[in-house]
């Protein structure tokens, strides 16, 4: 007989033995609930009776295995998701930058390099033909709306 009939065969033995037990005696008072307690803990003994032959040393092995793959797909996904925010930010401070020189008249493009540590914009080369009052202007916006300092800002005809 295979383990798993054994084990369905246990628990129905166990099932009918349990239901004599607690047919014996009377219905009231603390015997019958201290039969009802010591049935319930048989009972359940037997439910978990197959944990004894598991040998749970074997288990250890694939487990490190899958911490492992776990905490390589966390890096990962935490590596992706921090590219992707850089990248966001570089776009949405390059494409406010392009707004700023378009409400001026002036035509540029701009590429804005973002510290992926504390996702900053932290460097800006504009490039284009722009008047040194221009300049002025957008490196002002791009000093104290983007806090890129001018020794950060590169600019290019």
């Amino acid at each position: 007989m295979n383990a798993i009939a054994k084990y369905m065969m246990t628990l129905v033995c166990g099932g009918i033995f349990v239901s004599i037990i607690l047919s014996i005696g009377g219905n009231s008072g603390a015997g019958e609930k201290i039969r009802k307690m010591l049935c319930g803990m048989f009972m359940a003994l037997i439910a978990i009776s197959p944990l004894r032959w598991v040998d749970f040393t074997d288990l250890e092995y694939p487990l490190k295995d899958y911490t492992a793959m776990a905490q390589s797909a966390s890096d990962a996904g935490f590596t992706q998701a921090k590219d992707t925010m850089i990248g966001i930010i570089s776009e949405r401070s390059a494409a406010y930058i392009l707004d700023k020189a378009e409400a001026m008249g002036v035509t540029v493009d701009v590429d804005v390099r973002v510290d992926p540590e504390t996702f900053q914009p932290v460097f800006a080369t504009v490039t284009g033909s722009v008047s040194p009052y221009e300049k002025e202007l957008l490196s002002g916006f791009l000093r104290d709306d983007l806090l890129i300092e001018r020794i950060a800002q590169q600019w290019k005809n």
